[in-house]
């Protein structure tokens, strides 16, 4: 086309060329859509309009009606300008053009426009040649349209024929135009015989020549050529020219297109279709026929994996049973067959006996358990009904379809379902109103129905490859390999367990299919019983994504007001819900109803599910344990989203009565053995926390149930501990224990739980305590986990501390039940009671005060071991600290028990009853102040037969003696009545077996000795008894215990003036102060012993013998030391202490000795200064300098007799200190030295 100034085409110069083929394609979409009356446009118009053009019988009837009325000279326009386009510009946009040609000649009348255009044929033959595969189609197609109306059509089939007759095996270059010279030879026969216009003189050979090549070319191995000539076989026999004869050749051209079909060839299985069409065969009534024969190979591809193949196997089948009465046969001529060709194809009609037999295999194969076999038999049914459905002989059998079909839902693979989808969708649109109710009612059937029957065969595949696996790689896929693994391990019940699972997922895989392609439209134009709301709603929840969304489509589909529907069902829906929950024997099935149901409730108003609302709970708390994790992430969802609900509503109206019957309906179901209680970790933890979540919003809402939220709550403290701590408790130490228990103590204050019942407590009033008080008295008795324990220990001192006004009428009842409660075997346990009753005290009555308090001592004094005495320490400083009021008003009892208790024999108990002593400040003078009462304790404790409470009574007399002697003060006396309180409990302490600690007792003796002047002077028998004891105690035969009583047999000589019991004591210590064996060798007890002689031998001299006569008692007393020589190297201390004060006593008589007493002298001398190189320690040598001047002084005194006639002594004295004095190296000692020789100058 040349574009220049004068071309009538001036909108596309050069510059614009590229346009003309843009604008070709537009005006021709825009012809078909005036000819089809819309002027919509909507997406993807384009390819959609050209799908109904080829493929749509209707639509093209309707633009061949259009086509009559238009004006030909328009058309003839549009054309002309389209073979413009190719003949000047192949190259650009030839596409276009040519398809603008084939397409609306297609519909032409063969009137004016195809005959006036006919001279133009010529034209395309240029065009053989090109690359386009899609151009040489259309041009083979145009020029068989245009070609029978040409008056040159024989000088373009000579042309046609020159290159055919050229080569059998075209080189690569000659290939297209070849193939597409074959295919416009082809088309030209068949539209000639279509349009009767085939010349009767050239015809014969022509199709002659045609059915050669062609067969040349399906022989060859040229795949592009052997395309060729199979589409040009197919157009011939349709068209029923050119059909081989039955023998050999036909025999031949099957088994040809039989081989390349077994490939996947579809042009050659669109060949195989049309091989079937000829009238010739319809000749042969009985045996095998072509047409039958050419059935048999297609049934034969069955095989075949790909789908497409399938489809065109199917076009094929229905186009050899039905030839022209099959949509496909019609919509593969394009144009409109007139006079013989009419008659002619009219004459090629349905076979009814072979479209009888097909549909009997078909229907029969969908049963079959070969999974090839199903999916090909249910493609090849969708086909023929698709393209053969206006025929009677399909009209009767398209209940069977259905029922194959239904079948077909079953199938595992997806495809399967979509043929079975669609061919339900086919059968319910092409079928009568009798059909379409029954179809509906066989989908609902299936939809509600729970079982599903399978055939099967060794060879059906049940399972997907690895879905069950059974090692070294292998896996149960079809029965056969079922039968195998029940052999293989004995036990043949497993084939009736792996079928149930096979149906089942037969059910839910024909479930999946549901909603797709067309079947919810079914469902949507029938009239549906009410009762498959319930099934639809909760299928739209499966786990399964295709069930899900094939679901959702019916639902949509079939509910057209959703708020309406549900509104209307909702007590079905609930109902089946709740049943499928419980009575759901697939996971599955629990799975989306819990789904479901979180779903149904969402944005409802209670009152519309008020009455289900416990059922609710109950079914999703039962599931919430279930053994398939999916289940119960679904239950926990939905608990989660009923316990949200509720939350929100107690937070924005928990006075409403919404908010009310929500709580009256779920608390009493929570707090039951289906919810907190419940031995389902899962359960009861979801329950708690839902319960917390309540109590925090619930305000004064939940006053009717704080007594049983309290008790419930404490009862889960003990039972919401991980096992791991438990299990590490029973492992470890007692002391670790301890430890541990004051954490998992602390550990319950801070919790939830507890948090859950102080804010319960904040709502108590007068009626709430009357009804929680025996309760959580019920509760603290039978409790028995420590947490628990301790939660109620907690209870009770908030109570006490932030409730005390409704608590007075209960504070009695609650300290009695705590009576026992104290002496918990668990330390932290029994000071939690403690102090819990501490705090009741506060609001008790005063007989409460003194019956808790009377109790603890009784519970003292009847303890069997320490730790009971140890708890009840605990309860007595609990109550020092915690209600100090109340200890002041009851210290009468509690002081003196908490002195007494201070001395017990546990170091527990005495630190913690020394700590309550103290914070009320216990002292001397208190001592003094409860003399009666302490005594009262220790003749109580003196009575038991418990050794623990004896001592420790015995303790008590020797710290009450200390702490009187340091009240009275050095001089001073007891007062009459203190010594007779104390004067029978110390003689009976006195009297018990010597024990660990009972020198405390017999060290407090000589006190009580010292300060009770009047009561043994006064007495001869108690003196005599005084007496008696302080002997008693010393002849001991206790290691221990024998230093002790031998000092406290010194101070008891030294307080008692009116005696002399120096012979006596002496008479039992004599032995002790000369030991066996060296002093470096002696064990500590030893030298404490002798130490403790050598007191006695040195202070129980009778004072009043040593004021009258001092010479007399030095010289006893240093008879007594110089015979134990043994004991002085061991105790140098006690010698020089005792030596001092000895002599201070003797200067202090101011008795002068008129006789010579220098022999006493120098042995009081040797005395102190014997053994000089063993005293080696410092302060020893400065308690020897100090005895010196103690001596020197003495001496001085006269106590020796005259000084002056002994200065041979003194002279010797002084060098020997000179000596003492220049050896020593301490200044001190030195100084003191010093002071001995300054007196013996003086």
């Amino acid at each position: 086309m040349v574009v220049d100034k004068t071309s009538k085409y001036t909108l596309y110069p050069n510059s614009r060329l590229q346009a003309f083929p843009v604008a070709i394609r537009f005006v021709r979409q825009i012809f078909f859509l005036t000819a089809l009356a819309e002027d919509s446009v909507e997406v993807d118009w384009e390819s959609r309009l050209d799908t109904r053009i080829h493929n749509d019988l209707v639509v093209r009837h309707s633009i061949r009606e259009y086509m009559k009325s238009v004006d030909p000279n328009a058309v003839l326009l549009i054309l002309n300008a389209a073979l413009d386009g190719l003949r000047d510009h192949p190259d650009i946009g030839a596409e276009d053009c040519i398809a603008c040609l084939g397409d609306i000649l297609s519909f032409a009348p063969s009137g004016i426009i195809t005959s006036s255009l006919s001279s133009r044929t010529h034209e395309l033959l240029s065009l053989r040649g090109s690359n386009n595969r899609r151009v040489r189609q259309l041009v083979s197609k145009t020029f068989g349209i245009l070609a029978p109306w040409s008056d040159q059509a024989t000088l373009d089939v000579s042309q046609l024929r020159e290159l055919l007759s050229s080569t059998n095996d075209p080189p690569a270059s000659l290939s297209a135009q070849y193939e597409c010279s074959l295919t416009c030879l082809a088309s030209y026969l068949s539209r000639a015989t279509y349009y009767d216009r085939l010349p009767g003189s050239e015809a014969p050979d022509n199709i002659r020549f045609a059915v050669q090549c062609s067969l040349s070319g399906l022989m060859g191995s040229n795949v592009d050529v052997q395309n060729a000539a199979m589409d040009s076989l197919g157009q011939l026999w349709t068209a029923d020219i050119g059909w081989p004869s039955q023998g050999g050749d036909f025999n031949t051209i099957l088994d040809r297109l039989t081989s390349l079909a077994m490939k996947g060839n579809e042009k050659s299985i669109h060949t195989l279709g049309r091989l079937a069409i000829p009238r010739a065969y319809d000749s042969f009534s009985s045996g095998e026929t072509p047409a039958g024969n050419v059935l048999e190979k297609l049934f034969g591809l069955s095989d075949i994996k790909r789908t497409e193949v399938h489809f065109a196997v199917g076009e094929a089948i229905a186009a050899a049973i039905s030839r022209w009465d099959s949509d496909s046969v019609r919509l593969s001529v394009d144009i409109q067959p007139a006079g013989k060709g009419e008659d002619a194809v009219k004459s090629l009609h349905k076979k009814p006996g072979q479209i009888s037999s097909t549909l009997d295999k078909l229907v029969k194969d969908c049963k079959a358990t070969k999974p090839s076999l199903i999916k090909a038999s249910g493609i090849w049914l969708f086909c023929i009904i698709q393209y053969c459905s206006g025929l009677p002989e399909i009209q009767s059998r398209l209940r069977d379809c259905q029922v194959a079909f239904m079948r077909l839902l079953t199938a595992r693979d997806e495809l399967v379902q979509e043929t079975a989808s669609r061919g339900l969708a086919l059968v319910y649109e092409k079928g009568d109103e009798s059909l379409k109710g029954d179809l509906v009612k066989d989908l609902v059937g299936s939809f509600t129905g729970t079982k599903t029957q399978l055939k099967v065969d060794e060879e059906t595949e049940l399972f997907d490859a690895g879905a069950l696996p059974t090692g070294e790689g292998k896996s149960v896929t079809s029965y056969k390999d079922i039968i195998n693994l029940a052999n293989e391990v004995g036990d043949q019940s497993l084939i009736y367990k792996f079928m149930a699972l096979a149906t089942n997922a037969a059910t839910w895989t024909a479930r999946s299919a549901f909603g797709r392609f067309g079947l919810s439209t079914i469902l949507s134009d029938a009239e549906l019983d009410p009762k498959i709301y319930p099934k639809l709603y909760r299928y739209r929840f499966d786990p399964n994504p295709n069930v899900r969304r094939s679901m959702e489509d019916i639902w949509k589909s079939v509910v057209k007001d959703q708020t309406i529907a549900i509104a209307v069902h909702f007590d079905a829906i609930m109902a089946d819900l709740l049943k499928s929950i419980l009575d759901g024997r697939e996971w599955r099935v629990r799975e989306a109803s819990c789904a479901a149901i979180a779903d149904l409730i969402y944005g409802q108003p209670y009152p519309k599910y008020e009455k289900y609302y416990v059922d609710i709970w109950r079914v999703a708390l039962r599931v919430l344990d279930d053994q398939k994790s999916t289940v119960r992430a679904a239950a926990l969802k939905l608990c989660m989203g009923l316990s949200k609900t509720l939350v929100s509503q107690l937070q924005e109206h928990n006075s409403s009565s919404s908010a009310q019957a929500m709580i009256t309906q779920v608390l009493p179901f929570l707090l039951s053995d289906k919810g907190i209680e419940s031995s389902v970790e899962e359960v009861k933890f979801l329950a708690i926390g839902t319960v917390l979540d309540v109590v925090k919003n619930g305000g004064e809402a939940l006053k009717a149930f704080i007594p049983t939220i309290t008790t419930h709550c404490l009862g889960l403290l003990s039972t919401v501990e991980p096992a791991q701590i438990n299990y590490y408790y029973q492992r470890i130490s007692e002391e670790d224990r301890e430890g541990l228990d004051k954490l998992r103590s602390t550990a319950v204050a801070q919790s939830p739980l507890f948090d859950c019942i102080i804010n319960c407590l904040r709502f108590i009033d007068e009626d709430v305590m009357a009804q929680l008080a025996p309760q959580l008295v019920t509760t603290m008795k039978s409790a028995l986990g420590m947490q628990t324990k301790i939660g109620c220990s907690e209870v009770l001192s908030t109570l006490a501390l932030r409730h005390s006004t409704f608590l007075a009428p209960y504070s009695a009842t609650f300290v009695k039940s705590l009576h026992t409660q104290i002496l918990d075997r668990n330390n932290e346990v029994s000071k939690g009671y403690a102090k819990s009753a501490a705090y009741l005290l506060r609001s008790a009555s005063p007989e409460t005060q003194d019956h808790y308090t009377a109790r603890l001592v009784d519970l003292y004094f009847a303890a069997e071991d320490e730790p009971r005495r140890q708890k009840v320490a605990d309860a007595l400083l609990a109550i020092a600290k915690a209600s100090p009021d109340a200890f002041s008003a009851l210290e009468t009892r509690l002081l003196p028990f908490a002195y007494f208790a201070k001395q017990d024999t546990d170091d527990y108990v005495s630190e913690v009853s020394g700590a309550a002593w103290n914070e009320h400040a216990g002292g001397d003078h208190t001592v003094k102040r409860y003399v009666e009462e302490i005594s009262g304790l220790i003749s109580k404790g003196l009575d038991t037969s418990k050794w623990a409470l004896q001592h420790g009574a015995a303790f008590t007399i020797a710290s009450m003696i200390t702490a009187l002697s340091n009240a009275a003060g050095k001089g001073g006396q007891f007062g009459e009545s203190t010594i007779r309180q104390i004067w029978p409990v110390l003689d009976r302490a006195l009297a018990l077996k010597t024990f660990k600690g009972k020198e405390r007792l017999v060290t407090a003796y000589p006190l009580f000795i010292l300060h009770s002047k009047k009561f043994w002077e006064g007495d001869p028998a108690i003196s005599a008894q005084t007496k008696k004891i302080a002997i008693r105690e010393a002849k001991r035969n206790n290691d221990q215990y024998r230093p002790h009583a031998f000092e406290a047999l010194a101070d008891y000589a030294a307080a008692r003036e009116d005696l002399d019991m120096y012979a006596e004591a002496m008479a039992l210590v004599l032995e002790h102060l000369s030991p066996d064996g060296e002093a470096h060798k002696l064990t500590d007890l030893e030298r404490k012993t002798a130490e403790a002689a050598l007191k006695v031998a040195m202070t129980a001299y009778n004072r009043p013998k040593m004021q009258s006569a001092p010479a007399s008692v030095l010289g006893d007393v240093a008879d007594t030391v110089e015979g134990a020589k043994r004991s002085v190297p061991i105790a140098k201390d006690a010698l020089f202490a005792h030596a001092r004060d000895l002599l201070d006593q003797a200067a202090s008589s101011g008795v002068v000795i008129t006789t010579d007493e220098s022999l006493l002298a120098r042995r009081w001398c040797n005395i102190l200064l014997q053994d000089e190189a063993g005293v080696v320690l410092e302060s020893q040598r400065a308690a020897r300098a100090k005895a010196l001047v103690a001596f020197v002084t003495a001496w001085r005194q006269g106590v020796f007799g005259v000084a002056d006639g002994q200065r041979s002594w003194e002279e010797e004295m002084k060098q020997k200190l000179a000596q003492m004095k220049t050896a020593e190296r301490s200044l001190d000692v030195q100084r003191l030295l010093g002071q001995v020789s300054q007196k013996l100058r003086d």
